[in-house]
């Protein structure tokens, strides 16, 4: 997502140190933490997986009982 960001945002400006008075040299914004690739996201904790597993098997579940308008106390 960081090449995205490089592409996508316009370049900001910074003023080159020196007595000369050089022109700004175009520098682009690093991306934010906030919008870190996911390569860079921490591991997932056996806890977490197993809750995301549960929830998605519970939502499939639900989705199916939906389809064919059964209820819980249907036996």
């Amino acid at each position: 997502m960081s090449w995205y960001y490089r592409v996508s945002h316009p370049r900001l400006c910074r003023s080159v140190d020196g007595p000369h008075g050089a022109p700004p040299v175009p520098q682009y914004a690093p991306a934010p933490v906030d919008d870190a690739p996911a390569e860079d996201a921490p591991q997932e904790t056996a806890l977490q997986r197993e809750r995301r597993w549960r929830s998605m098997a519970r939502g499939a579940l639900e989705t199916f009982l939906t389809r064919i308008d059964a209820d819980r106390d249907d036996e």
